[in-house]
C-alpha cells in the first residue's frame, strides 16, 4: 500500500473518468536518492484508490504483475496446451495478458490440461513442478521462467552490509516487545 501526496490537486484528478488513478492503471515505481538516476523498484497495477477531499494524502493499493495478472485469472475454456515447454509457458502468460517475459528454451513436450477454474498462477506452478523450473518477477515487471542457473543471469543476488548511522540515515525508530 502507498499514499499519494495531494497538495495543490483538485478532486477531478481522482474523480474524473480519464484519471490516471483508475483501478487497473499501471504504476511504475522508482526510487531516487539525491540527484541519482531513478532506480526501478517495481511495476504494479492499481487495485484501489480511496480519495477523500479533505485528506492530505490518498491511500492507494496495487499488486505486481504476478498478483494482478496471474494469481486472480482462471484458464476458463483456454485450458489445453501442447508444444515445447517454453511455447506452452509463453501461451499461458499471453493468455493472462503478460507481455514482458523471457522463458528458457526447452525441449520438453508434455501437454498440459487444466481445469477451467484453475488460477493461471497455479497452472504455471504445476508446470514448473514438472520441469523443475521457477519464476521470478524483476523490478521492471518482466517475468523470467527457467532453471535456477538461467534465472541467475537476470537477477543477481548479493549481500549488502551497511554501517549503521554512518551510511544509512533514519528518521524514525520503532521497537516492540513482539520483535
Amino acid at each position: 500500500q502507498m499514499s499519494v501526496n495531494v497538495k495543490n490537486t483538485s478532486a477531478a484528478m481522482f474523480a474524473s473518468e480519464a484519471t490516471l488513478f483508475n483501478p487497473g492503471a499501471k504504476l511504475t515505481l522508482q526510487l531516487r536518492m539525491g540527484d541519482s538516476e531513478p532506480y526501478p523498484i517495481a511495476v504494479a497495477y492499481l487495485d484501489e484508490v480511496d480519495y477523500e477531499q479533505t485528506a492530505g494524502t490518498v491511500p492507494i493499493s496495487g499488486r505486481n504483475v504476478t498478483g494482478f495478472k496471474l494469481a486472480s485469472q482462471t484458464f476458463d475454456l483456454n485450458n489445453t496446451f501442447t508444444g515445447y515447454s517454453h511455447e506452452i509457458a509463453a501461451a499461458i502468460l499471453e493468455l493472462a495478458g503478460v507481455e514482458d517475459y523471457v522463458i528458457q528454451p526447452g525441449t520438453g513436450t508434455q501437454p498440459f490440461t487444466f481445469s477451467y477454474d484453475t488460477k493461471i498462477l497455479d497452472g504455471l506452478k504445476e508446470m514448473f513442478a514438472f520441469y523443475g523450473w521457477r519464476m521470478i518477477e524483476l523490478p521492471d515487471g518482466k517475468i523470467v521462467i527457467g532453471y535456477d542457473y538461467f534465472i541467475r543471469d537476470y537477477l543477481m543476488n548479493s549481500y549488502y552490509e551497511f554501517n549503521g548511522e554512518a551510511e544509512v540515515f533514519k528518521r524514525k525508530t520503532k521497537k516492540a516487545a513482539d520483535a
